[in-house]
């Protein structure tokens, strides 16, 4: 045990130290070092905390469209993260009206600065129940933010959060291009696909798509996050509770998706084989790498979910799954089992 402490010490001194140091060659040693305690490979890679270090542009395209970037949520102050990611964002999104939904408890100054920008902002009351995980914050303040840029003529709403970070260039022509690639099944009542993330969508979550990233039509995004809001006031904590059973208790990403379904006209059967056709037919799921996705909450562990000691139930669903799906959903692997595991075990004994 004493030993096991002082191992995580050192890791975590380490790891301390990397932050700190500049001079490559001492960068290298610890790293090095630290690989051979651990016996893995580590890498390591930096993003500019200020939108004046980033010198990308998106190519000059010439579209008859125009998106709606919603940026939801509470203002992120600590690096003036918030702020710094509006600044990118008019820089990346040439071809967008970028806005951000917010709570009327921001200060008038910080707002100023934020609308000298070119940003819209919206200053939303919140809600008295914010639901579990704060999930009907989201729902509003993202609600009244897709309905303000419908009234500006937007065609496309990319919906994101105040503690995230898009860093790459083109992606408006990139998520546009996945809609016109990809058409829908046309059996239900939607426009396009609803583009979500890898980051939080898990493969074996029944219908669970990340709420983080959401990309799609105005007319289908105002009916994805126009649902009631979810009257549940408390979250009660359940011990061994398997991925089937969480799944059916529809908390957040379940619930905006599983609403949206029922809005479309699809019959949820509550089955892995069934949430597998519904990402094959409505939704299309691509790497949060793809758009450099950057999540101030976990910026020392951005991979926390990719292990390689067994398939899991928490394992991300990846555009190389999704694809998989899409192409031929009949010969996909699919074992209902994984279901009874809880969330993150290793599913041996079902392969």
């Amino acid at each position: 045990m004493f030993k096991d402490s002082i191992k995580i010490l050192l890791q975590k001194l380490i790891s301390l130290l990397l932050t700190r140091l500049n001079n490559r060659d001492i960068r290298k040693i610890l790293l090095t070092s630290l690989e051979k305690r651990e016996n893995n490979f580590r890498t390591e890679h930096q993003r500019p905390q200020m939108a004046s270090r980033v010198k990308t542009w998106s190519d000059h395209m010439v579209v008859d469209y125009k998106i709606g970037v919603v940026v939801q949520g509470p203002i992120i102050k600590d690096n003036e993260f918030t702020l710094n990611t509006l600044k990118i964002y008019k820089q990346h999104f040439k071809n967008s009206i970028i806005l951000l939904s917010t709570w009327m408890d921001v200060e008038t100054e910080y707002i100023k600065n934020i609308k000298d920008l070119g940003i819209i902002v919206i200053l939303n009351n919140k809600p008295n129940n914010p639901g579990i995980q704060n999930i009907n914050l989201q729902i509003v303040s993202t609600f009244n933010g897709i309905k303000k840029l419908k009234e500006m003529g937007v065609h496309y709403i990319l919906k994101t959060r105040t503690d995230q970070r898009i860093y790459a260039p083109n992606v408006e022509s990139y998520l546009v291009g996945i809609l016109e690639a990809f058409p829908p099944s046309n059996n239900y009542k939607l426009e396009k696909r609803i583009i979500g993330l890898s980051l939080n969508t898990f493969k074996y979550r029944l219908y669970g798509v990340s709420d983080m990233f959401i990309f799609g039509t105005i007319q289908d995004m105002m009916v994805y996050w126009g649902c009631r809001l979810d009257k549940r006031k408390s979250q009660t904590e359940y011990s061994n509770i398997n991925v089937y059973e969480e799944s059916k208790r529809r908390l957040c990403e379940v619930y905006l998706s599983t609403n949206f379904l029922n809005e479309i006209g699809y019959k949820i059967h509550w089955s892995l084989s069934d949430s597998f056709k519904v990402f094959s037919e409505i939704f299309c799921i691509i790497d949060k790498e793809s758009v450099d996705l950057f999540w101030s909450k976990y910026s020392n562990s951005e991979f926390r979910y990719l292990k390689y000691d067994g398939i899991r139930t928490n394992n991300e669903l990846v555009f190389r799954d999704w694809l998989r799906l899409y192409i031929s959903i009949n010969n996909f692997s699919i074992n209902e089992k994984a279901l009874s595991f809880s969330s993150g075990a290793i599913i041996k004994s079902c392969l």
